[in-house]
């Protein structure tokens, strides 16, 4: 009786332990893995996002300030570009405008007769210019490396043509010099004569030889440089 007894008592303590293990709540790798951090690793956070690079407020460091105009930085905003605003002579904004890139004072040129030229960024080999007038409120079109004349007048490259028109009203002076010796590598200038007598231009620019030529050529009169504000490159 005794040794039946032992018998039984085993096999219902083994069937126990059989139970409890099968109950048992299975522990998946991640929550293990989970366990075993040290709790020293910095809690995971939102990737942090900059500032838009097109809003003019978020660019508040002053790099320079004129009467004709005021340039801010984004460096504490974590924005690499500049803000600019453009006044006209009675202090109001002519125009505000996001310029990306290295950009600096220099890019600002007061042309004389109340006109400020803006050169937007760009490599070495090329760039554009805006132009201002100060006391009008006007805004040329963004001329693509204009090679500049006096007299409110401006040359340029236009697909491989060389144009020369009013700054500000290209809509009452454009004229397409037509000359397969003018091209942008071979032209190095446009500029008035000694003798200024508003029909002709002289064009300097590198011939079969490389060598250095300067031709006069004739245009239809220019408008009168009593008025028209001198504009160069």
């Amino acid at each position: 009786m005794k040794k039946l007894f032992l018998l039984i008592l085993s096999t219902v303590i083994l069937l126990l332990l059989c139970s409890c293990a099968e109950s048992a709540p299975a522990v998946s790798t991640e929550e293990t893995a989970t366990a075993m951090q040290t709790g020293d690793e910095p809690l995971a956070t939102e990737e942090e996002t900059l500032p838009d690079p097109d809003d003019p407020k978020n660019y508040r460091d002053l790099v320079k300030e004129t009467k004709q105009y005021k340039l801010y930085s984004g460096f504490s905003s974590g924005l690499d570009g500049h803000c600019y605003h453009i006044y006209d002579l009675d202090g109001n904004i002519i125009e505000t405008g996001i310029l990306h890139g290295l950009v600096g004072e220099q890019h600002f040129t007061y042309m004389g007769n109340n006109v400020l030229a803006l050169r937007s960024p760009g490599d070495c080999a090329y760039y554009s210019v805006k132009y201002y007038h100060l006391a009008t409120g006007e805004i040329s079109s963004s001329y693509p490396n204009p090679i500049g004349v006096y007299a409110g007048i401006v040359a340029y490259f236009d697909e491989e043509k060389l144009v020369i028109e009013d700054v500000f009203s290209p809509e009452t002076y454009r004229h397409v010099i037509e000359d397969g010796r003018f091209t942008p590598s071979t032209v190095e200038s446009v500029g008035v004569p000694q003798y200024y007598d508003r029909e002709h231009l002289s064009v300097s620019f590198r011939g079969d030889q490389s060598e250095l030529l300067c031709e006069l050529i004739s245009v239809p009169p220019l408008p009168s440089s009593d008025s028209a504000p001198d504009v160069t490159r």
